[in-house]
């Protein structure tokens, strides 16, 4: 459960400190390549999370990695 509560934590914090980060950046190189920006990383980490964990011994680790990308 531990465990399973860090990943939600670690989503939780990513997610605040990506839209405090992105407001000063979106003014400065528009909309259209931070929705860009979004859909690849999402779609990065999706694949990340669908792929990685079954690749490596201990699969916390590439699961923490997949949900901060």
């Amino acid at each position: 459960m531990a465990r399973l509560s860090m990943l939600i934590s670690v989503n939780f914090v990513t997610q605040l400190v990506v839209d405090v980060l992105a407001g000063k950046y979106v003014d400065r190189i528009g909309y259209r390549p931070c929705i860009i920006a979004a859909h690849v990383a999402a779609a990065a980490g999706l694949l990340t999370l669908g792929l990685l964990p079954t690749r490596v011994a201990d699969p916390y680790p590439a699961l923490l990695a997949a949900i901060v990308l």
